[in-house]
């Protein structure tokens, strides 16, 4: 009996298929990293916010209660402080890992970028936005989308908190919407000093920060948020400054869950 003529697959094919699978491997490899950072950072947050909500309340009346002198009040100002950094990055694991459902309702993608400014001036959120200048190109011809108005509000603060910390000596912070078929586009951009491609491919990884301002997750809860949403946000930076893309669907049908929140 013969044996069955064998033919071999054509080596084009063949990288293709070896480079899919190495592709696939690693977006699996990338998924469980991912989720145990999630579970990793959830746990400690619960494990921490507990506590340390009971010593910030327990200092808090010492402050007002004890008569302190000038000294003493400034060391526990000083502990308050730093509890509440440790607030903020507790919140913030918590936020990374398990961020909230959207509550999905027609919006306006203008009113938000605008109240997340107003923000930002209102509380004199970041010193450097006096020095910069502000810029909207947006296209009002854009209907509104299906979306949480709070966590893309969330989104937006965080670009915006970002390029202002990458302006120090002043610029121009761009905001531009575009019409794209089926999709709304948002480029942010600043005129700071860009980062280099390697940070770049690691901005919106977990934890991963270039300043001393901040834990390194904004971003990180950006994209989830954004994805979230249906839609993708990528960066491009160099020595002219950096564009942040955003893309989302538009408005197909409201929720109802969204509304009754609403």
């Amino acid at each position: 009996m013969s044996m069955p003529e064998k033919f071999p697959m054509p080596e084009p094919a063949f990288n293709r298929l070896m480079s899919e699978l190495k592709e696939n491997v690693e977006k699996m490899r990338s998924a469980e990293q991912m989720q145990f950072v999630r579970e990793l950072a959830a746990g400690l947050a619960h494990e921490i916010i507990n506590p340390l909500t009971g010593i910030k309340g327990a200092l808090e009346i010492f402050y007002r209660e004890l008569n302190l002198s000038a000294e003493d009040r400034a060391v526990f100002e000083e502990m308050l402080h730093q509890i509440r950094k440790l607030d903020v990055l507790t919140k913030s694991f918590l936020e990374y890992a398990r961020p909230p459902s959207p509550q999905f309702i027609p919006t306006s993608i203008h009113d938000v970028i605008h109240n997340a400014l107003v923000l930002v001036a209102r509380y004199d959120l970041h010193k450097n936005i006096r020095n910069v200048s502000v810029v909207r190109e947006f296209d009002e011809a854009i209907p509104q989308i299906n979306a949480d108005p709070l966590q893309l509000q969330q989104v937006f603060l965080n670009l915006t908190l970002n390029a202002l910390d990458a302006m120090g000596g002043g610029g121009t912070l761009r905001f531009k919407t575009a019409h794209l078929s089926d999709f709304v586009e948002i480029k942010v951009s600043d005129t700071g000093q860009g980062l280099g491609k390697e940070i770049t491919n690691k901005i919106f990884q977990p934890f991963f920060t270039t300043e001393t301002r901040g834990f390194g997750v904004g971003l990180s809860v950006s994209k989830r948020l954004i994805e979230q949403h249906g839609g993708e946000i990528t960066a491009e930076s160099n020595e002219a400054g950096t564009v942040f893309r955003i893309t989302l669907p538009f408005a197909r049908e409201t929720s109802l869950a969204g509304l009754n929140s609403a």
